[in-house]
């Protein structure tokens, strides 16, 4: 525990990526603070930790106009009060976004100039209760999953339903082959 924060899987600075790199030495000459009041946390988020500031921060690489943050990072960087996200733009040494972690909300929004992009947590196949379940004799019932609808490449409505038979996931158009090869 630092400063009331609970602080978990702490490494050097040398195992830094690029933006991290460009990400601490913003936070050095912006903060005015020194190295060693700096918590760097590779393997989780936020990325740094300044107790001495009540402040964090992540940084972030923008691909086009896009930040994507995973679900688990998200959840993580809301639980200080005080983060922010650094986003960087190649190799600039300014980030072209502060963002603060309060104003980011869940999914897609954006924030200035740069949009954002929030992953949802995806249930693991086990756990997803099914849309539909489709009964076939002498068979173990298909649990509809998930249900897919899309124009393909001359414009025709499809529609593609995810299909979980036992511990087995698999479309229904390779269902239907399937079927079709075994005639039933």
């Amino acid at each position: 525990m630092v400063c009331g924060w609970e602080v978990e899987g702490l490494t050097s600075i040398d195992a830094m990526k690029k933006v991290e790199e460009l990400a601490l030495s913003w936070i050095l000459r912006e903060l005015k603070v020194t190295s060693d009041q700096i918590i760097f946390q590779s393997n989780s988020s936020p990325d740094f930790l300044i107790p001495s500031l009540s402040k964090a921060f992540e940084a972030k690489r923008l691909y086009g106009d896009q930040v994507i943050i995973g679900s688990a990072q998200y959840a993580a960087i809301r639980r200080y009060p005080d983060c922010s996200v650094l986003v960087f733009a190649d190799e600039n040494v300014d980030p072209v976004a502060v963002i603060p972690a309060s104003e980011i909300p869940p999914g897609e929004s954006i924030w200035h100039n740069v949009r954002i992009k929030v992953l949802a947590a995806e249930p693991k196949v086990a756990e997803q209760a099914p849309l539909e379940v489709i009964e076939v004799p002498g068979y173990q019932p298909l649990e509809v999953i998930a249900i897919q609808i899309f124009r393909d490449a001359d414009g025709q409505v499809k529609v593609v339903k995810r299909l979980r038979h036992g511990g087995f996931v698999i479309s229904s158009i390779d269902w239907e082959k399937w079927r079709e090869e075994k005639r039933l």
